[in-house]
């Protein structure tokens, strides 16, 4: 595969998937390719170490029965030390309410060599032209349910040091509410999900305005609850409108320290968006 594309990474709680720190690093300035990762591709999630610096790799997958199938790795080597966090705007039961300003700071994004994932095949990525690690590759399947993954950063002069790890690749969910046409989520009463188990650690939600505003709603919950809900006074700072509610199995690898860096890396296996409507 020739040196991937870079695409718009949006980090941390905000990126609607983070499980240990929320917060969350503002987008970059949109590739100018038209190779770049569709609008429809699922945002980054993250773990930071408070007030340090971050290396994270993220995998991801569409389940089998999505529409558009396609499957991605990205990475970001980030020593902004917390710069570019969004503001928490309202917490409560696993969710969180964010809002990411557009004229937040970019991340910047240092060279850590080539990054390789190793599970169904081997894949290698490196950092592209517009200074982001990305690669997107359609009707793909990176690693199967259960599968272990290997993921090892080459690094670059100890700044970020080379690193490897290993997760269990995680398994699609079926997703049971809410479900049907002509969804409507009404703010001021919550919102129920449910889903049949699948593989992983993790369901991770997100719930954002369309087209994209600053706001949206981040959950993640213990596969095996097979239930939750997301209550009002999250889904209360939501405008009224179209929204895209998306949902995830997810896997993490542990989460490592060295030489003033955090490393980890994650997968998540992508269900079909369900589209909206918020009152």
């Amino acid at each position: 595969m020739g040196r991937p594309m870079g695409s718009i990474i949006r980090v941390g709680a905000c990126a609607f998937g983070a499980s240990l720190i929320t917060g969350c690093l503002a987008p970059a300035a949109p590739p100018s390719s038209s190779l770049a990762r569709p609008q429809s591709a699922p945002a980054a999630p993250t773990a930071r170490a408070q007030g340090g610096s971050l290396a994270l790799v993220i995998l991801r997958q569409s389940a089998p029965d999505a529409r558009s199938r396609e499957a991605g790795v990205d990475a970001i080597f980030d020593r902004s030390h917390g710069a570019h966090t969004c503001p928490e705007l309202a917490k409560e039961q696993l969710c969180v309410l964010l809002e990411c300003p557009a004229g937040l700071a970019s991340a910047t994004v240092f060279d850590a060599g080539a990054v390789t994932v190793t599970a169904n095949e081997e894949l290698t990525v490196e950092r592209g032209d517009n200074g982001q690690y990305s690669a997107w590759i359609p009707r793909a399947t990176l690693w199967s349910p259960g599968q272990p993954i290997t993921v090892k950063v080459a690094g670059a002069h100890d700044n970020p040091p080379a690193f490897a790890t290993r997760l269990s690749g995680p398994g699609p969910i079926t997703v049971l509410q809410p479900s049907g046409n002509d969804i409507v989520v009404e703010r001021n009463r919550g919102l129920v999900v449910t889903w049949t188990k699948g593989v992983g650690q993790e369901v991770g939600l997100m719930l954002e305005p369309t087209p994209m505003r600053p706001r949206g709603v981040s959950c993640h919950w213990p596969m095996g609850d097979g239930s939750h809900f997301v209550s009002p006074r999250v889904l209360g700072g939501l405008p009224a409108g179209p929204a895209r509610l998306s949902l995830s199995a997810r896997s993490s690898s542990a989460s490592l320290s060295s030489r003033g860096w955090t490393f980890q890396a994650n997968a998540r296996v992508n269900v079909e968006p369900i589209e909206v409507t918020l009152k």
